[in-house]
């Protein structure tokens, strides 16, 4: 694989890998409004007069990692704001020096603790689409609580998104792509799509992130397991 493919290697070696999500953490918004009041800073297309898209988030990435997601995405979706939540912060430095050089003006990463606070980032029902790709699989039973899929976190993403809209999962480990669907198949507002294959982001979310190009050079993996469910 290309070196400009695959970027992870030495550039962000000294990021750290994992964070705890039960940390302490006082840096959240105490409304959607106080985040939304934020915007024009997040988002450079906002401070652009001949803007006339979107100003209130669509995409939502969690976990976003190094902003590989957003920088692929975003710029296909013009008209829409996607915004990458991520909990390291030097994660996120990357991500705004990476969206920076690559001219991505309507995609943005901000440091933010989902598990604990993603309910206060943004009105219920206004998201068309959730992203979770590759989550940390916390392969110790101990830490199967730190799993941003299971029930009481899948009611804060239908508390969010829209009547129809998407949450995409992706991972390269099996046993956590079994948890995510038990999961989801037992949640009274997620459906799972039968036709996902046919969905506009189905080429584009599972393969593109960091963690995705990391399997497939570390694993030989070719597809990952995915899924797309509907929140009903």
């Amino acid at each position: 694989m290309a070196e400009k493919e695959f970027t992870t290697k030495r550039k962000f070696r000294d990021v750290r890998t994992h964070k705890n999500p039960f940390s302490a953490d006082d840096k959240f918004p105490l409304n959607p409004a106080e985040l939304q009041a934020r915007y024009e800073d997040i988002f450079a297309c906002l401070r652009d007069p001949s803007y006339t898209g979107s100003r209130e988030v669509n995409f939502l990435d969690i976990g976003s990692g190094y902003g590989r997601l957003e920088q692929i995405i975003a710029p296909q979706f013009p008209d829409k704001l996607m915004l990458g939540l991520e909990i390291r912060p030097d994660a996120v430095a990357i991500s705004e020096r990476e969206l920076f050089k690559s001219g991505v003006k309507n995609g943005a990463c901000i440091t933010a603790n989902t598990m604990m606070h993603l309910h206060l980032y943004f009105e219920p029902e206004s998201l068309e689409k959730i992203f979770i790709l590759y989550p940390d699989p916390q392969f110790k039973r101990s830490q199967y609580r730190r799993r941003i899929v299971q029930q009481q976190f899948l009611d804060t993403y239908a508390y969010l998104l829209k009547p129809g809209g998407r949450l995409y999962i992706a991972t390269d480990v099996e046993p956590v792509y079994h948890w995510i669907e038990t999961h989801l198949t037992r949640h009274a507002m997620f459906i799972r799509d039968k036709a996902e294959q046919e969905d506009e982001m189905w080429e584009l979310y599972r393969t593109c992130t960091d963690d995705a190009l990391r399997a497939m050079r570390k694993k030989g993996m070719t597809e990952p397991f995915a899924g797309v469910w509907i929140k009903q």
